[in-house]
């Protein structure tokens, strides 16, 4: 993971790698929602 940035009201995270997949989680549950 290169950078991580959450959205205003925290509920969702998304994460970004240097293979550039950009990542968007549940952020109380761990779940991956998309790529």
């Amino acid at each position: 993971v290169f950078c991580v940035k959450f959205t205003c009201d925290a509920s969702y995270v998304l994460s970004g790698s240097d293979d550039t997949n950009v990542r968007l989680w549940k952020a109380n549950a761990s779940e991956q929602l998309g790529v």
